[in-house]
């Protein structure tokens, strides 16, 4: 699920991106986000379940 996100120095970043959605299928945005930064390894679990608390409440969830 990476996608090359530029940050603001101008490095791109593989990123996962978690977008609300119905059905298997993403909703229409816009979405407020939130953009969980670790020095660690992004697959962590934790941030997983981060995206699982968030996206159903209408959040989009990024995580480099």
């Amino acid at each position: 699920m990476d996608r090359m996100v530029p940050i603001r120095d101008g490095v791109r970043r593989a990123t996962d991106i978690y977008r609300p959605g119905a059905d298997g299928d993403p909703l229409p945005g816009p979405f407020p986000r939130l953009f969980c930064c670790t020095p660690y390894n992004k697959a962590d679990r934790k941030y997983v379940d981060v995206a699982g608390h968030f996206t159903p409440r209408s959040y989009l969830v990024a995580v480099p």
